[in-house]
């Protein structure tokens, strides 16, 4: 028999508990973190291969497609954006939007090349599956 009351091993039972919430805690918000990282790079990738692509269209003597942001390539990445709930507008170009700030660096790069983006609402007309495209053409003069 332990020479501890029962008081006190409560105490350490509660302590240990404790310990291991923290812990669990902090792995969490660890892997938060991580998983937020991970989100950002995919929104910035998006936006890069938008970039690279112009570029490669325009290079070629081609005027870009619109990007469809909600297909099947881009699903995750709307996921991330948070899509769904645009309604009509695109949220990202709301300066309260979570990844706003990447939406400004990629519009500059749009102002300083002379160019500008659209974005608009779209879907299969089945009601099944909608998206947003994204326009780039010549700034206005």
């Amino acid at each position: 028999m332990s020479s501890h009351t029962l008081g006190e091993r409560l105490r350490s039972i509660l302590a240990d508990q404790e310990a291991r919430s923290l812990e669990a805690l902090r792995r969490r918000a660890a892997a938060e973190g991580e998983l937020e990282v991970v989100a950002l790079e995919r929104v910035e990738a998006f936006f890069g291969a938008v970039r690279e692509t112009v570029i490669a269209q325009i290079e070629a003597g081609r005027a870009p497609k619109p990007f469809a942001l909600g297909q099947a390539d881009t699903r995750e990445v709307a996921r991330v954006l948070g899509v769904s709930s645009w309604s009509q507008t695109a949220g990202i170009v709301e300066p309260r939007h979570k990844y706003h700030s990447v939406w400004l660096d990629f519009s500059e790069w749009l102002k300083s090349n002379g160019l500008e983006a659209t974005w608009k609402y779209d879907w299969d007309n089945g009601g099944i599956h909608s998206w947003f495209n994204l326009t780039v053409k010549p700034a206005a003069q």
